[in-house]
C-alpha cells in the first residue's frame, strides 16, 4: 500500500524491525496500491531477479490475487516453492489450496475505534493512542526454504 497510510507504514516498520537482527533474511518492501495489479507486478519484479524470494507477505486481499496469478503463471507450488501469507481473512480463502495464513485484525474494532477518535476530537477531547490486537493465523501456506 502507499507509504502515507499509516497502518502501511506501521507494517513496514514493523516488518523492518522483526528483521533487523537477522542478516541472513533479505527484506524487500513496495509500496504502490492496494490492487491486484500491485501485486502482480511486484510479484512478477520479484520473481524474475536473480535472488528469488523464498516467502511474500501480501499486504492485502487485493494485492494477494495479482501475487496468486503471478505465481500460477509460473507454475510456482505454495510452499514447496514459496510460502505466503496475506493480511486479513476473507470467505474467498477457504477455496485457496493450501490454505493461506493470515495476518488477522478485528476489523469491526478499528472502525470502532476510529469513530471514537474522530468523536473525540470533534468533542474537543484529546486524542490518544490505542493499539488494537493482531494476530498471526498460519496454515500449510507456510514452510521453511527450500535447500538450494
Amino acid at each position: 500500500g502507499s507509504p502515507q497510510i499509516h497502518h502501511t507504514h506501521a507494517r513496514s516498520q514493523a516488518l523492518l524491525s522483526a528483521f533487523k537482527d537477522r542478516p541472513e533474511v533479505h527484506v524487500a518492501k513496495y509500496d504502490a496500491s492496494f490492487s491486484p495489479d500491485h501485486g502482480e507486478r511486484t510479484t512478477d519484479f520479484l520473481l524474475g531477479g536473480e535472488s528469488r524470494p523464498t516467502a511474500i507477505i501480501a499486504g492485502s486481499i487485493q494485492i494477494l490475487i495479482g501475487v496468486l496469478r503471478s505465481l500460477r503463471r509460473r507454475k510456482l507450488r505454495i510452499p514447496e516453492d514459496i510460502s505466503l501469507v496475506t493480511v486479513d481473512h476473507a470467505p474467498m480463502l477457504e477455496f485457496i489450496d493450501p490454505p493461506i495464513a493470515t495476518i488477522d485484525r478485528d476489523c469491526s474494532d478499528f472502525g470502532r475505534e476510529a469513530a471514537q477518535l474522530l468523536l473525540d476530537r470533534l468533542e474537543g477531547r484529546s486524542v490518544h493512542k490505542h493499539l488494537l490486537p493482531v494476530n498471526f493465523d498460519p496454515k500449510s501456506s507456510c514452510a521453511p526454504p527450500a535447500k538450494t
